[in-house]
Formats: C-alpha cells, structure tokens, sequence
C-alpha cells in the first residue's frame, strides 16, 4: 500500500477532472440548444458559413462545400496538436496558434468524398498547481458535396 497514494491520488483528480468536464460540456450542449444562436461558433468547434453544415454533433459531422473553406477553431484549454486530414480530400491549411495556445485553421475541401480530422489536446496546467494529466483526443468527420 505504501507508496501507491500518489497514483490514487492521480487517478481521483483525473476521474474528477473528467467528470467536471463532462458535466460542464453537457451543460453547455443544453445551454447552447435553449437559446438564441448568437455566435457562428457551432458545437463542433467548427465556425458556421454559407459553405458549411453540421449534420451532426454527436459525433461531430459537417458538410463542406466543393472547393468551399471552413474555420476550425479549438476550444481554449488545451495545448493542441496540428490537425491532420485521413484523407486528400480535405486539406487543412492556415495553421495558427494564439496567445493562450488555442489552435486555429482552415479546412479546404479539395474533392468529393469523405475525411476525418484529429487533433490531440493536452491540459493546460497554471505554474505550481497540482493538475491531472488530462488529455483529449479531438475528431471531426468531413463531407465533401457539391452543392449542400
């Protein structure tokens, strides 16, 4: 038994962690469907155009115009990945990173078909304070049509 309260104690604050999250995005889910959509920011990190739709959000699904552009935009948070596409399909393109370490960038739909994108995420932890090792793994599935 000795010895083994550390990682106790790192598996309680990561379960915490997980579940602080969780409730906190499903509050959000609820929040954001009861009221007025005041911002282009859809659920799926995804900023909404006349050359994107989302066709779902669990598990996030968007449609993407032919030669059409979408703006991802990573929830704040996390220390990100570059995003990288399964497929030539969709390329991902103006990579950038803000201050605060928030990842942005442009999906090109280059042809007709299916993608998907993944991104990891890593917790941000504040100088000197105890945190979990809180990791997420960001995904996003792309269709490319003609017209939507």
């Amino acid at each position: 038994m000795r010895g083994n309260f550390g990682t106790f104690l790192r598996r309680a604050l990561a379960v915490t962690a997980l579940m602080a999250s969780t409730i906190a995005w499903a509050s959000s889910e609820v929040s954001a469907s009861t009221s007025h959509a005041t911002t282009a920011q859809s659920t799926c990190d995804i900023v909404l155009n006349p050359s994107v739709r989302i066709e779902s959000k669990i598990p996030c699904v968007v449609e993407i115009r032919l030669a059409g552009d979408a703006r991802l935009n990573l929830r704040t948070g996390f220390r990100w990945s570059v995003p990288t596409s399964t497929s030539s399909v969709v390329k991902v393109t103006s990579i950038s990173r803000n201050s605060v370490g928030v990842l942005s960038a442009v999906l090109r739909a280059a042809k007709v078909g299916r993608a998907t994108i993944r991104a990891t995420g890593t917790e941000v932890c504040k100088p000197n304070v105890m945190c979990p090792d809180l990791a997420i793994l960001w995904t996003l599935q792309v269709v490319v049509a003609k017209t939507i």
